[in-house]
């Protein structure tokens, strides 16, 4: 008696949710189109977001990140997930305390957010110390003040000194203990 062996194979159609036209003939994975990936294109390229289970050719957009590319959904909001350092927002559009800058072009051209430039004379664990738009100093210490930069680089008045040098502080007193121990010990004179 022989045994004769029929195999019989069936067809299945791709399950690719309308994002291809065709899958691999042996293990059915999908040569996905319209920024969709995944053995089914189930899921959004990165810097896409949506449901690309709806079936339609738009159902993953491109992430409206200001700056950063990654973006999820959550409920009806998009979400970047990937702010660079000193952005904040759902679509990093806003600076984060301590940076400065215009992502979102409100005073024209965007620009990217950067740490504020008090020349080391704020207190770093304040809240507010620049302008979040302009970078202009807000809460200088160690008796200093904006000068023409904004940036807390002068001596407060009846101070002196160089406010940019470290360690902090350097703006001295006209009549500090410091400023009488180095007129009396160098013979210095006080301005």
């Amino acid at each position: 008696m022989s045994f004769i062996s029929i195999f019989v194979v069936r067809c299945v159609p791709c399950q690719c949710y309308g994002h291809s036209e065709s899958c691999d003939p042996v293990t059915g994975i999908c040569y996905c189109q319209d920024n969709t990936i995944g053995d089914n294109c189930e899921t959004c390229k990165e810097g896409f977001y949506g449901n690309p289970t709806e079936g339609t050719k738009d159902d993953c957009k491109p992430c409206p990140c200001k700056y950063g590319s990654r973006c999820i959904l959550i409920g009806e909001n998009v979400v970047c997930t990937d702010c660079p350092e000193g952005h904040s927002g759902d679509l990093c559009e806003y600076c984060q305390d301590g940076y400065y800058g215009d992502p979102s072009g409100l005073l024209g051209r965007p620009t990217a957010c950067q740490k504020c430039n008090c020349s080391g004379n704020i207190d770093f664990n304040a809240i507010g110390n620049c302008q979040s738009l302009t970078g202009d100093c807000l809460k200088c210490i160690y008796n200093t003040r904006n000068g023409p930069l904004e940036r807390c680089e002068l001596c407060a008045v009846g101070f002196y000194g160089n406010a940019t040098e470290y360690p902090k502080p350097q703006c001295i007193g006209k009549h500090s203990k410091l400023s009488q121990f180095i007129t009396s010990s160098y013979g210095g004179c006080i301005v």
